[in-house]
């Protein structure tokens, strides 16, 4: 049977790796030129092709992944050496390391064949995600990490992760779906608010609302389902102000958003999926990959850590929970299993809705935060993903969903 799955050999065009890797190398941080293994002798090279050789099962196997570029000799070697039909996924995580090998010309030879692929970021989960998103399993794909270079840790964590990880189906639900809210903090400057309440959809049971004043602005917000608004001063400690977010909180499961965060109608109608799919499969809370839209909606920042941007958004409310840390706040005590929502995204409108002036004043509130343990800064040459690139589920039973043996970190 033709294989014509994303990564499929005879569909060299038909994946986003390529796409997605072009624009990460666009941007240069400000680090050291990366320093390139030495090739190895051919003996080596042959014992290293042999072993990729080994790990393929033919009947079973359409991609063989390789964590890590090495030298690239391993790499292009293996693009002429394996069997028609099986495609070449190659995951960097060192962008420079990448170009650095490219400069050599080793990669060359790749174009004539169209079937390797190479996937650059400094993320193990952009990594992962994207693996998820193109059809890659520990089913259909063996994994093989370059031998060339054995200075990277990060392709060790990369292995565990792809190993670990299991798919979750959604289905159509159950007929008696658990309770759930929106739960959000939010500051009366904030931009967006109105659009922020209106676009919460009126099938959920509550929305608490805990606003950074002394009291709850007396501008109303119109909204289609009840607001319980609480008012308390953030006094530079997001955790504490999301826990008081969580003791006014009543249904059987949260979903918290900031005031510059969006979901789409197919990203509401799955949470109603996942909320009852987390019932029945031990779930207690779910990842969402986030996109900071910049410039327009038509993009998102992404590489060097800016995506999927994990966010730990909907979990099932229990006694324990707990939010730590007054900056980059973690919630804690999570009962059952975690999930990452692969492709209904969070939309983080932060750079749309405020200006540049609006946006330092709200990570100086960050940084304040921080107690001057860290400094965020803005950056107008990030890379910038195209939406399309990575489209969104059609229909919220279509949401790709992985369960997790470790919280990311």
């Amino acid at each position: 049977m033709t294989d014509t799955s994303p990564l499929s050999p005879t569909h060299p065009a038909a994946h986003p790796f390529d796409a997605y890797t072009a624009e990460i190398l666009s941007f240069r941080m400000q680090s050291p030129c990366a320093e390139l293994p030495e090739a190895p002798d051919d003996d080596t090279a042959a014992r290293n092709i042999l072993a990729c050789l080994r790990a393929i099962r033919p009947q079973r196997h359409s991609t063989l992944l390789v964590l890590g570029i090495g030298s690239g000799r391993l790499v292009t070697e293996l693009d002429a050496a394996l069997p028609q039909g099986i495609a070449i996924v190659v995951s960097e995580t060192s962008p420079e390391r990448l170009r650095a090998v490219r400069a050599t010309g080793r990669l060359d030879s790749l174009a004539a064949r169209g079937r390797t692929h190479i996937l650059a970021d400094t993320s193990p989960w952009a990594h992962l995600v994207l693996w998820a998103l193109c059809g890659l399993t520990p089913d259909n794909t063996a994994l093989r990490i370059n031998p060339e270079d054995r200075s990277d840790d990060r392709r060790n964590e990369l292995s565990r992760l792809f190993h670990s990880a299991s798919s979750l189906s959604l289905g159509a639900g159950v007929a008696e779906a658990p309770s759930i809210g929106l739960a959000a903090i939010l500051s009366p400057e904030d931009s967006g608010l109105r659009g922020f309440f209106r676009h919460l959809p009126p099938w959920l049971s509550e929305v608490v609302a805990v606003w950074d004043a002394d009291e709850p602005p007396a501008r109303d917000y119109p909204c289609d389902v009840p607001v319980r608004h609480v008012a308390r001063r953030l006094g530079n400690d997001f955790a504490a102000q999301r826990n008081a977010m969580l003791a006014a909180c009543t249904t059987d499961w949260v979903l918290s958003l900031d005031a510059d965060e969006r979901l789409t109608a197919t990203g509401w109608d799955a949470v109603r999926l996942l909320a009852a799919a987390g019932q029945t499969n031990d779930i207690g809370g779910y990842f969402f990959t986030r996109r900071t839209l910049y410039p327009d909606t038509s993009a998102f920042l992404a590489g060097y850590g800016l995506w999927p941007d994990l966010q730990l958004r909907l979990y099932r409310r229990t006694e324990d929970l707990s939010y730590e840390r007054p900056i980059h706040e973690r919630l804690t005590c999570i009962e059952g299993k975690l999930g990452i929502v692969l492709d209904a995204p969070i939309l983080h409108l932060s750079r749309i809705l405020k200006d540049d002036a609006q946006l330092r004043r709200k990570l100086d509130v960050f940084d304040a935060a921080g107690n001057g343990s860290v400094r965020h800064m803005l950056n107008d040459d990030y890379p910038r993903v195209p939406c399309p690139l990575l489209p969104d589920a059609a229909q919220a039973r279509d949401v790709r969903v992985l369960t997790l043996a470790h919280p990311p970190a």
